[in-house]
């Protein structure tokens, strides 16, 4: 059934999580009862009776709830994992940071991001650098006394060559690229797109969705699925559920909205979703219509399933 996400390998992510899982439950006592403040910006407080507004390096107990105000955001890091809260309200360490160490869930949400890379058309590889000296196809001029270099031409290399950048992680000189590309000529859509993705991938989520936000790229736009989907996956991230319902329940009603490949990303992670929100019952209802979806050539997306609901 759904062609794109065969060639996801649903079982290596589930026992690379697992594995990874079973090295980081050696870690201290101390380190696994308590979350460290990465970064904060606006008004974010500890609340244990007392509001006690929290800062960078900041420790917090695992048992502890903070309360993130109108426009503020803050990062924390936990024993297996990162925990992004940008929407106000408050919230309780304890089941963010199992979801964060959930070998299960962390499949699942490194499957939803394989995916989206895949309908981004994500196949960088290593090439030769454009960027140093300025390369392209040559074409008669109208006097065929020299050649005419072909801008588009060289904004596509340059774009795939941001994407070699990123999977190296030189995020800077990838960003840096992807500028030259849009430069010379390269579709505004696409790279946004890319530069969100970098973005994300680096670390900075926040920023990435401020990206994707500035303009959605339309639904002929051969993007249109991946960028809707990241932006959903930035948005469960950063725990801005209520965004992922809206962005994605409604083209899920209509049968004729998404491929098979986005319509089994965004029922994942509308699952994810709902279950991080506090509704299970939600989350098993997609659980369940991605198992009657799934194609009985996808063992590996029905064993990702199996996981989840044992998780849950």
């Amino acid at each position: 059934m759904v062609q794109a996400i065969r060639h996801q390998p649903w079982h290596l992510w589930l026992q690379a999580v697992a594995f990874c899982a079973l090295l980081l439950s050696g870690t201290t006592a101390f380190a696994a009862t308590e979350a460290r403040v990465v970064y904060v910006d606006g008004s974010v407080t500890r609340t244990d009776g007392r509001e006690t507004p929290l800062d960078i390096g900041d420790a917090v107990p695992l048992d502890a709830t903070v309360r993130v105000s109108p426009s503020s955001f803050i990062e924390l890091s936990v024993p297996n994992g990162r925990i992004f809260l940008s929407e106000p309200g408050q919230y309780a360490l304890a089941p963010l940071a199992a979801r964060a160490g959930n070998p299960a869930i962390r499949a699942a949400s490194g499957a939803v991001r394989g995916l989206v890379r895949s309908l981004g058309r994500d196949t960088a590889a290593p090439r030769t650098s454009v960027a140093a000296g300025v390369r392209g196809e040559e074409s008669p001029g109208a006097a065929a006394t020299r050649p005419v270099w072909e801008t588009g031409d060289i904004a596509g290399d340059l774009v795939d060559e941001a994407l070699a950048y990123r999977e190296d992680g030189l995020y800077d000189l990838a960003l840096d690229t992807l500028t030259d590309a849009r430069d010379l000529g390269a579709d505004e859509a696409t790279v946004r797109f890319h530069e969100a993705g970098i973005l994300f991938h680096s670390g900075d989520p926040r920023r990435a969705l401020e990206v994707l936000s500035v303009e959605q790229p339309g639904q002929r736009h051969e993007l249109w699925e991946a960028h809707l989907l990241l932006q959903a996956e930035i948005s469960y991230e950063l725990s801005m559920h209520s965004s992922v319902h809206a962005m994605l329940e409604p083209l899920l009603e209509d049968e004729g909205t998404l491929s098979d490949s986005a319509r089994t990303s965004a029922m994942l992670l509308l699952a994810l979703s709902y279950h991080a929100y506090g509704r299970p019952r939600k989350a098993a209802y997609y659980l369940d219509r991605l198992a009657r979806d799934t194609s009985p050539a996808d063992p590996e997306l029905a064993e990702l399933v199996t996981a989840l609901r044992s998780a849950w």
